[in-house]
């Protein structure tokens, strides 16, 4: 099972890395025909380059660890001239993810969609002129960082490239802000056709932030475009489905909530399984849990905590599929499985403190029935689910 204990720390430890952005041409001698080729490529690095490097074949095993950095990421064949034309430090004093010059575009964007329902024209001249100054210099060179760390993640391991992209998804989302998202969505029809918004909209069509936006996510993604006639409320929510479908179809869920922590869980269903059940039972024993969820609606939060511990403590009590364990471990699996968060209920929460706890025999304990306690609300409430659909064959 995979865990990501904390995806904001593991993408900061990702991009820390990351804390220059290179612009860099690149000239070699065509073994072909002898003609200077020269070409330009971005890249991240740790590392502080200096203006110019001169490698060749033997340069991978330079004891420069930069030389070494470049030789990895290009052909090192012939003899190479390396020269670096731009720069980029890469600052995060606003946030974990975005870089500040980033942070501060996307704050700028959502200021002049605010400033679109305001009347101060002054103002809205002022924010264009800063927003435009913000990204007179290359964008690529700003946002490269991200696309750099998905590269090699992608590369490496799958899924956690997916992880890093959706938080880099939602860091946009969360930045720009759902206001100012429903306002581009909104306003932008209207600035088409009124001149009175123009100036406003100019802004927007000369800097292109949402197409941007869509432009760096694709990147990291490498999926098809999603431009077009869709909204960025659309763009949003749709990337986010199809990140939920990839890790699917890998056999992986991912939990619909950050927890207190702000964690997420990534989890395989085989590997809870595993630790649920003996193989024999596995097909059975995700039948009952699929019942389970249609029935009483888990993963759709129609549940409350101590509700959702209370099916957890009946399933416990009354199914015998299940190999034997403490009722806390059993509660963590069911939570991964479902992709929902876990809670600190523990097994007299269901029973209204009722001692001794659960027996699962609601049918017949005459006690447990009268504790008024959640566990017998829930079992009454769906005798023929509890009683029938935990049978190893139905």
């Amino acid at each position: 099972m995979l865990v990501i204990e904390d995806i904001v720390i593991f993408v900061e430890n990702l991009i820390k890395v990351m804390k220059y952005t290179y612009y860099i041409e690149r000239a070699a001698i065509s073994e072909l025909d002898g003609e200077l080729q020269t070409s330009t490529f971005y890249m991240a690095s740790n590392y502080q380059y200096e203006k110019e490097y001169h490698i060749n074949s033997e340069s991978i095993n330079d004891a420069n660890p930069v030389v070494k950095e470049i030789c990895e990421r290009i052909s090192c064949h012939s003899e190479t001239q390396i020269r670096v034309l731009k720069v980029q430090v890469n600052l995060f004093d606003y946030n974990k993810v975005l870089s500040n010059d980033l942070y501060i575009i996307y704050k700028l964007f959502a200021r002049v969609l605010e400033l679109y329902n305001s009347d101060d024209l002054k103002e809205l001249q002022r924010t264009r002129r800063i927003l435009r100054d913000s990204m007179s210099d290359s964008m690529r060179l700003k946002y490269y960082y991200m696309i750099d760390a998905a590269k090699k993640l992608y590369k490496t391991d799958k899924i956690k490239h997916i992880l890093f992209c959706l938080s880099v998804v939602e860091e946009i989302e969360d930045t720009i802000g759902q206001d100012a998202i429903s306002n581009y969505d909104n306003l932008y029809p209207i600035c088409k056709t009124d001149k009175q918004h123009m100036l406003a909209i100019s802004a927007l069509e000369r800097f292109n932030v949402s197409m941007n936006v869509m432009g760096i996510i694709e990147g990291l993604l490498r999926f098809s475009s999603y431009r077009g006639d869709i909204t960025l409320r659309d763009f949003f929510d749709r990337i986010k489905v199809d990140i939920n479908f990839l890790l699917e179809s890998k056999g992986y869920k991912l939990s619909k909530k950050k927890s207190p922590n702000n964690t997420f869980l990534v989890m395989n269903k085989e590997e809870v399984l595993r630790e649920l059940s003996p193989y024999i039972h596995h097909k059975r024993i995700n039948e009952i849990l699929l019942k389970i969820d249609e029935e009483l609606g888990l993963t759709i939060n129609r549940r409350d905590k101590l509700e959702q511990t209370t099916i957890f403590l009946l399933l416990y009590k009354r199914c015998n599929l299940f190999n034997k364990m403490v009722f806390s471990k059993f509660k963590r699996l069911l939570t991964q499985y479902y992709g929902i968060e876990d809670n600190s209920y523990k097994e007299n929460d269901c029973t209204n403190g009722r001692n001794p706890k659960c027996s699962g025999n609601c049918d017949n304990d005459i006690a447990e029935r009268l504790c008024k306690g959640k566990c017998a609300e829930i079992y009454c409430g769906n005798p023929s689910l509890f009683k029938n659909a935990l049978k190893k064959n139905n």
